[in-house]
């Protein structure tokens, strides 16, 4: 199980793969301030070469910048070279089938894991870092927030993302 910078839809795989990938429209109607979110859904496919299209999808990583200020930072930890990197989190879902994680190189991007093969299931890229992530405790759904003032939920029949009428709820944990 291996957190990859890019993924290859047309990648020949026994399980089909879903990347979820955050957009911004301008939507007047359903936003105060002329902007909606959702998903784009990607797909790998079990078309014919002749038949697929290329569809590659890179996984936002730090930038370089945020490399720097990190090795840069007065409050960095002794012995340490540079930033983080590996799994910060992992969840499991209700009924242990999927487990979710973050990769602190890949800080907008949330990886769901389908345990009965080891497969990747999902992949949901957000337009900002995620800061929490959790199982609903009586499902197999998830709920990610990363403090611009949206719920992000998957489930694995789809995902979607809820816009908070009230600023400030839900920007820093989900419990």
């Amino acid at each position: 199980m291996q957190h990859l910078s890019k993924i290859d839809l047309n990648q020949a795989s026994a399980k089909t793969i879903y990347v979820y990938q955050e957009e911004a429209n301008r939507d007047n109607k359903r936003s105060s301030i002329g902007l909606s979110y959702q998903y784009v859904c990607y797909q790998s496919s079990a078309e014919t070469n002749e038949q697929k299209k290329q569809e590659v999808i890179k996984i936002p990583s730090l930038s370089k910048k945020d490399i720097d200020a990190f090795k840069s930072s007065k409050t960095e930890v002794v012995g340490l070279a540079g930033p983080p990197t590996g799994v910060q989190k992992i969840e499991w879902s209700y009924t242990s089938h999927y487990m979710a994680s973050r990769c602190d190189n890949m800080p907008t991007t949330v990886w769901i894991w389908d345990m009965t093969t080891l497969e990747l299931a999902s992949v949901l890229i957000h337009t900002q870092p995620v800061k929490s992530f959790s199982f609903c405790p009586s499902s197999n759904d998830l709920y990610i927030v990363t403090g611009c003032g949206r719920v992000y939920t998957w489930a694995p029949l789809g995902a979607s993302v809820i816009e908070l009428p009230q600023s400030g709820f839900g920007n820093d944990n989900v419990s």
